[in-house]
């Protein structure tokens, strides 16, 4: 069933301002991230060992990443939150409730996904070092291969996707609020639009959420899809409509 909407709401960050918080968050991944290369090759040695790659070394990383993300998300929530209610003209969410949704969700997101990022790194090393030893690869190729683990690319990709991540979810406190007062929204998937957008997200390009309020399904054919990001590098936001 089609459900008719009003008016077509503005995305919660446009692209020009999103991109200049992804290429911030980037280049603070990226100085952090060379940093840690030198330090990992140091560690490694030549000949190579795990020996000095101690669990304390990849605390120490852990903290570095969950500082880096956890602030540049928190600012990122907090920015969505405020350009969602000015584009619809709602100003009924506190600064401070905003706020807090932005540290609490934060401090139970970030940490997990930069857990799963050390645990990566700390694996794709491992087996790196014992390709070494296999003959896969010189030196060179071992210390090319681990610098891929902390270079710009990666850096890009983590700011891309979890900048997508924190734009969607800081629109949540505003929708909430207008639910519990008995204002009904409905999102609706919104890429980009450009040459970049990849085959899963073109398709639900305007597709209108199955279900209202902030949690969204959406489908493609046969498939089911929740909130972006939907894929590594998404960039993909859900803007949200009064529902009639």
């Amino acid at each position: 069933m089609t459900t008719r909407m009003m008016g077509r709401l503005s995305m919660p960050i446009d692209d020009k301002r999103r991109r200049e918080i992804e290429a911030e968050l980037a280049r603070q991944l990226s100085y952090f991230s060379a940093s840690t290369r030198r330090q990992i090759m140091e560690l490694i040695g030549d000949p190579p060992s795990l020996d000095k790659l101690t669990p304390e070394v990849y605390r120490e990383l852990a903290i570095g990443f969950n500082g880096i993300l956890g602030f540049s998300l928190e600012q990122t929530f907090i920015e969505a939150s405020n350009a969602l209610m000015e584009n619809i003209g709602f100003y009924g969410v506190s600064t401070d409730l905003i706020n807090e949704g932005a540290v609490n969700w934060a401090r139970s997101y970030v940490p997990a996904v930069v857990d799963k990022m050390i645990d990566f790194r700390e694996v794709q090393t491992q087996q790196y070092i014992v390709d070494y030893y296999e003959g896969k690869y010189d030196f060179a190729g071992l210390e090319k291969r681990v610098a891929r683990l902390y270079g710009p690319d990666k850096a890009s990709q983590i700011a891309m996707t979890e900048t997508t991540r924190a734009a969607n979810e800081g629109q949540r406190p505003v929708i909430e609020e207008l639910e519990s007062e008995g204002v009904v929204m409905r999102g609706v998937f919104q890429t980009v639009s450009d040459g970049f957008v990849c085959p899963i997200c073109a398709p639900l390009n305007g597709e209108v959420s199955t279900v209202t309020g902030f949690d969204t399904q959406f489908f493609s054919g046969d498939k089911s899809f929740r909130m972006p990001p939907l894929h590594v590098g998404c960039r993909c936001l859900v803007s949200y409509e009064y529902q009639e």
